[in-house]
């Protein structure tokens, strides 16, 4: 996987429209034609930072997900899944308190299938 085709596609999907769903959160997500399985990445900010989100306020938490190209229905399942937990002010509070990547990655292994070592910042 291309990190410069990612980026390219994740701001492509932006020019649409910010992903900034509101609370904080933010999840840029993109197709990729030969990624094999989902991938997921967070960024925590304490101060947050502009993404033009919905409610006009900075974000926190923010949520890369790549999908493969060919995988419609599990894209928009998995975005659906996030977006709702999102919602949970506990569930954001968790996210910015975690300690580490395990603890990140537990948190999210209810909500989709993690494959991958979590990768968290």
């Amino acid at each position: 996987m291309d990190s410069d085709q990612v980026l390219e596609s994740i701001m492509a999907r932006e020019k649409l429209g910010s992903t900034g769903i509101g609370h904080g959160v933010a999840i840029p997500h993109c197709r990729i034609p030969e990624l094999t399985e989902t991938r997921l990445a967070l960024a925590r900010h304490v101060e947050g930072v502009d993404f033009d989100a919905i409610d006009g306020l900075p974000v926190h938490i923010v949520i890369m997900l790549l999908v493969p190209d060919d995988e419609d229905r599990k894209h928009l399942q998995t975005l659906a899944a996030l977006a709702r937990s999102l919602q949970d002010k506990l569930f954001r509070q968790s996210i910015m308190g975690a300690g580490n990547a395990e603890e990140l990655s537990d948190l999210f292994k209810s909500i989709v299938e993690l494959k991958m070592p979590f990768s968290a910042s």
